[in-house]
């Protein structure tokens, strides 16, 4: 399966940042599924590809032009998909993406996990969202989906579109279900 990460370009500001990026990337490729990322070598988007780099896995990176311009492609990709702007790029990782995961980041990230949020809830696009929330990074927006709905202005169906794993073990555990348990 194809899993469109969204995660930062930089490393933020906990070193567990990076490490779980790296380890979410090793368990995509040991599993046999292919990451879509933005295909920086920078930040915790680096460290994603790096780890699954480093176990033989498939990687995808889609990014704009000015960004490749300016030296932030990770060498050594399966594939390279290069954009005329951001806007494209977060449509081309939709598009191949059959599940969208968000990881911490900064605005970025949660400009792309809203997009692809309403954009599966708007059935434009079908795939599952995650947001992994090491340390309750996610929270806020767990809390934002619970209000939307409560105030009326999102339905339990579309409150459940979006999972909010806490732990490396409960993503591994959703990642899993979703593929079938063949993971």
């Amino acid at each position: 399966m194809n899993i469109a990460v969204f995660l930062g370009s930089s490393v933020g500001a906990r070193a567990e940042f990076e490490q779980e990026a790296e380890k979410v990337g090793s368990w995509i490729a040991d599993h046999g599924h292919v990451l879509v990322y933005g295909g920086a070598s920078c930040g915790t988007m680096g460290s994603l590809a790096r780890g699954a780099l480093s176990h033989h896995g498939t990687v995808i990176g889609i990014m704009p032009q000015f960004m490749v311009s300016h030296g932030k492609l990770l060498e050594g990709l399966g594939e390279t998909i290069v954009v005329p702007d951001m806007e494209t790029r977060k449509q081309k990782m939709l598009e191949l993406g059959e599940v969208y995961l968000a990881m911490p980041g900064g605005p970025g990230t949660l400009e792309e996990i809203a997009d692809a949020y309403s954009q599966v809830r708007l059935q434009l696009h079908h795939g599952r969202l995650i947001c992994y929330g090491p340390k309750g990074f996610w929270n806020p927006l767990q809390t934002l989906i619970r209000q939307m709905r409560d105030s009326g202005f999102a339905d339990q169906n579309a409150a459940d579109l979006i999972s909010f794993p806490g732990t490396y073990a409960e993503l591994i555990e959703l990642l899993s279900e979703i593929a079938g348990g063949k993971a």
